[in-house]
């Protein structure tokens, strides 16, 4: 079973019923024109042509781009993330967070089996928890996904109703832990070091660290630290991370600055020996082949920031023979729960008895501290 543990699939009819806000789309379009690899002085790319289309050419509205590239690629299923970067940027999406959990509820039904979606409002709205609830239970979605660059930390108490419901009812809380590039979120509050904060908190709930710090290496290490003693806490490497990353470019696949397995394949290789060492194979998961389909993604040579969905799986598929090259030991069993067995378990796919956990650390809210 191969599943596709990072997927995105942006449901918005641009303008009137847009994902995104008007701003980010805007910062997409300067970014193409000015600051994209490769763009230099003289200026000739204009990004108010780009803006009237930036978004509806990667939207998918009915999941059906997103199903037959899954097909093309041979991906059985994908975990689908909800978004809500309206706060971040000051101004309301055209589709409110709770119209996009209803259609990711509608797209589930819709397809069977192949698609599970998470929650995510952003948890500074005031009825964040009730929202989140309704997806749950309303729209039968799947756990919560959080993205602290927005603008707070994983250890603000004003989450911790959001973690009580996720403990109580078996529902995994996913956590973005990507670099922000430039000013397109804000950085500091997404370095990992503060997600281990909450877990200490809350050693009992399921937490996934989605990107493993790409692409800062100390941010892998915080990663690593936060998984290494707590049986909950998972691993997730793409949509970026450190396989493909952001230096991976289909008309320059060697280049880029940050580290990516096509630049840099001993440390790869060395970063994910290291993360089995710390966590184990059954709690890594691959992910990223899908960050959008649309008109203009609907192609195998598109998707996986050019390099193929399919190909990103057979990329993982081979790990024994690329870490055999480098002294580092991989079973097809491993990578097995990697393509995956583990996120199978951790979604409610396909549960592991084996995979079960017996106990319970059975403590919450570990402060403030005891009185001396």
């Amino acid at each position: 079973m191969i599943i596709d543990a990072h997927t995105h699939i942006w449901t918005g009819q641009a303008p009137e019923k847009s994902y995104f806000p008007p701003r980010q789309n805007w910062h997409i379009s300067m970014d193409w024109a000015y600051s994209r690899r490769g763009t230099t002085p003289p200026y000739t790319k204009n990004p108010e042509a780009l803006f009237p289309r930036q978004e509806l050419r990667m939207s998918d509205p009915d999941g059906s781009y997103t199903i037959a590239n899954m097909d093309e690629a041979g991906i059985d299923a994908s975990v689908v993330f909800t978004i809500d970067y309206d706060f971040v940027w000051g101004q309301e999406s055209g589709l409110s967070v709770e119209e996009k959990h209803r259609i990711y509820g509608e797209l589930q039904k819709k397809y069977p089996g192949r698609l599970v979606c998470t929650a995510g409002p952003d948890p500074r709205r005031l009825n964040a928890l009730e929202i989140y609830k309704r997806a749950i239970e309303e729209h039968k979605l799947k756990g919560i996904k959080l993205v602290p660059a927005a603008g707070y930390y994983a250890w603000d108490p004003m989450l911790y109703p959001i973690y009580e419901y996720s403990l109580d009812n078996d529902q995994p809380v996913w956590f973005c832990t990507e670099v922000s590039r430039g000013s397109y979120r804000y950085t500091r509050f997404q370095e990992p070091v503060h997600i281990s904060d909450m877990t200490h908190d809350f050693p009992d709930l399921t937490v996934v660290l989605a990107h493993i710090g790409a692409n800062y290496y100390n941010w892998f290490e915080q990663c690593l630290n936060a998984g290494a003693s707590n049986p909950n806490v998972y691993l997730q490497d793409g949509g970026p991370g450190w396989v493909i990353s952001f230096g991976y470019m289909k008309d320059n696949p060697t280049g880029g600055p940050w580290d990516n397995a096509f630049n840099n394949e001993p440390l790869i290789m060395a970063m994910l020996h290291k993360a089995k060492e710390a966590v184990g194979a059954h709690r890594i998961m691959w992910g990223g082949g899908n960050t959008g389909s649309g008109p203009s993604n609907n192609t195998e040579s598109k998707l996986a920031d050019g390099y193929g969905w399919r190909n990103l799986a057979q990329w993982w598929r081979d790990l024994p023979k690329r870490a055999e090259k480098y002294g580092y030991k991989w079973t097809d069993e491993e990578v097995d729960m990697v393509l995956g067995a583990n996120v199978a378990h951790l979604m409610g796919i396909k549960r592991d008895p084996q995979k079960e956990i017996g106990h319970k650390f059975g403590w919450r809210q570990l402060y403030p501290p005891p009185r001396s």
